[in-house]
């Protein structure tokens, strides 16, 4: 489902609904897939997509929000909107409220909040030479769950992600590259 709020974008519906399928599917296709060929791809996979116009909200004048649900369960939702005109940001991920720049390497934490979890994690990365660019978190309450994006300056390999999964905090890590 891919819902558009706000004036400036809500003509614009069917080619950012477009831009987002083909997003989803690249990484897990070998075919070659284009803005003319992803709708199709989409529908030949018994994927049903919709498309939905809401009212600007107070605290983003034009939000594209995605929500994606699978087969036996789950779901997720991300949204996003652009500041300034030309400043993309992840603004929601799963109800958690962000303020996220994507681009380049993040490395997504999937966590609780407790004293002691990005100490842990920059004292991982800061030894092996991996800078820590920027650090998002959105918690639900105080010491409750959190999702973390964290920006890195250079690829983190595999056995990092497995040693950082180890730690009792996290539940889940997954690496993006933009």
């Amino acid at each position: 489902e891919v819902e558009i709020k706000g004036e400036e974008i809500s003509d614009h519906i069917k080619p950012i609904t477009v831009a987002i399928l083909k997003g989803l599917l690249e990484p897990h296709l070998e075919k070659a897939v284009n803005y003319i060929n992803a709708p199709y791809l989409i529908e030949r996979r018994g994927i049903k997509v919709s498309q939905t116009r809401g009212l600007p909200t107070p605290d983003y004048p034009n939000l594209i929000s995605c929500r994606i649900e699978w087969k036996g369960g789950g779901s997720r939702t991300i949204s996003a909107t652009l500041f300034n005109h030309d400043e993309p940001r992840l603004v929601q991920f799963d109800g958690y409220r962000l303020d996220v720049r994507p681009e380049g390497i993040i490395l997504v934490f999937h966590s609780y909040d407790r004293p002691g979890f990005i100490g842990r994690v920059g004292t991982v990365l800061g030894e092996l030479g991996i800078n820590i660019a920027t650090w998002r978190t959105g918690r639900t309450a105080p010491g409750g769950m959190a999702v973390s994006f964290v920006s890195v300056d250079k690829d983190v390999p595999d056995y990092v992600l497995k040693l950082l999964q180890e730690f009792e905090l996290i539940m889940r890590i997954q690496k993006v590259k933009l």
